[in-house]
């Protein structure tokens, strides 16, 4: 990966870290794991396993953050694999509805956290505008990623070297010799 595009994963990972900072400084009922729209979520779980003959709905969550059916629940019940992902899934997009809640109470809750992370986001991005690389590639775009590499490689032992293997150029005012354009 090179150019714009290798620019712009490197801006979504700077925003990705700002929305992560925001989301560990959010106010004690948005907490991500015990505020209350994720308590509302886990007991929303907890009920829809239950239905479904699992004891423990957390045990439906860890599948979800880890991308695989725990094998206790798998050997345990009687679901074929397929079943259970399924079950994961249809009980997960019921949780994110939020039942336990009321209407006015779920979406001021998300409305606070969404505006929460959106500004921490836009508060970024006007602090740090050299930072930011749009969508699709323009002349003047900024390049932050291959502006620091080529501050790393003008302090190196060997800067052509090492401007050669980031794929810079270091006399250029496009420090990836026109590959911004992610050609």
């Amino acid at each position: 990966m090179k150019g714009h595009e290798r620019e712009r994963q490197f801006f979504e990972m700077q925003v990705e870290s700002v929305i992560s900072s925001a989301i560990d400084n959010l106010s004690s009922d948005l907490d991500l794991y015990e505020g209350t729209l994720a308590l509302s979520f886990h007991q929303s779980v907890d009920e829809c396993a239950a239905e479904h003959g699992i004891e423990n709905g957390n045990d439906l969550i860890t599948a979800l953050d880890w991308g695989a059916i725990e094998p206790r629940i798998a050997n345990d019940s009687d679901y074929e694999l397929d079943n259970l992902l399924q079950l994961r899934h249809d009980c997960a997009v019921h949780a994110s509805s939020y039942p336990t809640l009321s209407e006015a109470l779920r979406n001021d809750l998300i409305s606070r956290t969404e505006s929460a992370l959106l500004e921490s986001v836009l508060k970024w991005t006007r602090e740090h505008p050299e930072l930011v690389v749009p969508m699709e590639y323009h002349t003047g775009a900024n390049h932050p990623y291959a502006d620091q590499l080529a501050e790393a490689c003008r302090g190196s032992s060997n800067p052509s070297a090492c401007a050669e293997n980031a794929g810079i150029d270091l006399e250029s005012d496009t420090p990836d010799n026109g590959q911004n354009r992610g050609e």
